[in-house]
């Protein structure tokens, strides 16, 4: 199943941030934009594995 999720940048000075805001807990930091992408690509599909492992229904 694909399914497009949004993802939030917080660009500051030190580095960006990433974060999911459908999936809970699920964020990221990295030094460029490019590199809190690459991450919080990773970091969804851990969240959605962390919720089959769980047996938690995916929020609606």
């Amino acid at each position: 199943m694909t399914k497009k999720i949004a993802v939030c940048l917080d660009v500051g000075l030190g580095g960006t941030s990433a974060f999911v805001p459908e999936c809970l807990g699920c964020w990221v930091f990295g030094h460029s934009p490019e590199s809190a992408l690459a991450k919080v690509r990773n970091a969804i599909t851990e969240w959605f594995d962390w919720l089959e492992k769980a047996r938690r229904a995916y929020p609606s």
